[in-house]
């Protein structure tokens, strides 16, 4: 079994909603390749609050199956989580998943304070957070493969040991995004965040020829 946990690139494949199951979605892809089953928590705009949070609840919640690989996507590091009602917001310096009118403000004053220092200093925050998320993981036995979307550690000095659990943390083409740049994948068209069923599929392929090497 495959547990996979992201944002908006996993979340047509989301086993928690209603939708249908995309099955060009790049955790099909690769659970195809180990002939695995999958389930999917994902969430459109989330970010790696919500992500650490819901490892926390597989880690919880004993009827997994012990040997429950986690394919976990982590997303940009400027990306929070705000109270909202009886749930929380997740907010982005990229699109607006929805932001309720009486948060407006609040967000777009917040957007303004997203300079090139907060990146770098929330981008050190969320290398120390997975790195020790990673350590925790392996302590309790999990294999895990983690991976980035929009951006990664290549900037960051105190590089750590990730033992083969995190593709390429710290090369300049190792997040999603810049993996399908390097190699001519477009984003759709008028959405640059977002990408089609050969990406994902180019992208589900690559992490499952790391996830063979390194990880299972």
């Amino acid at each position: 079994m495959i547990l996979a946990i992201g944002d908006s690139n996993l979340y047509p494949a989301c086993t928690e909603s209603e939708q249908p199951v995309d099955l060009d979605n790049m955790i099909v892809v690769f659970s195809r390749q180990f002939a695995e089953s999958f389930s999917c928590w994902a969430k459109n705009g989330a970010s790696n609050y919500w992500i650490e949070n819901h490892i926390d609840y597989f880690l919880a919640d004993s009827r997994w199956e012990p040997n429950t690989m986690l394919f976990i996507g982590w997303t940009s590091f400027e990306r929070e989580e705000w109270p909202w009602l009886y749930n929380n917001i997740s907010v982005c310096g990229g699109p607006d998943f929805g932001m309720p009118e009486p948060m407006k403000a609040r967000f777009n004053q917040w957007k303004t304070t997203l300079t090139g220092d907060y990146y770098r200093r929330m981008t050190q925050l969320w290398h120390d957070r997975i790195h020790a998320m990673h350590l925790k993981l392996r302590e309790r036995g999990v294999p895990h493969l983690f991976w980035t979307t929009y951006n990664n550690f290549d900037t960051i000095a105190n590089q750590q040991e990730w033992h083969g659990n995190f593709y390429k943390p710290y090369d300049a083409d190792g997040c999603m995004a810049k993996y399908f740049e390097s190699n001519n994948i477009l984003a759709n068209k008028g959405d640059p965040f977002h990408y089609g069923a050969a990406a994902q599929a180019a992208w589900g392929t690559e992490l499952s020829l790391h996830a063979r090497k390194f990880v299972l």
